[in-house]
């Protein structure tokens, strides 16, 4: 029981190991580049493009189309 409480110990240590950082490399696109088209729609800073063919899918999903 005790060599239980003492693994349990250092895999709490390693896990809050403050140099040890998680990556998303979906979110980097020097990594994962994702090739924008021209029919996507795109939200930056409340400027979105494309927001009428949004329109059209939103409402063709509200009718079960």
């Amino acid at each position: 029981m005790k060599k239980l409480y003492v693994l349990f110990f250092v895999l709490i240590i390693y896990g809050c190991d403050a140099t040890s950082q998680s990556h998303d490399i979906n979110m980097d696109p020097d990594i994962f580049p994702y090739p924008q088209l021209l029919e996507d729609i795109v939200d930056k800073q409340s400027e979105i493009k494309n927001k009428e063919r949004f329109e059209t899918f939103y409402n063709n999903v509200k009718q079960n189309r």
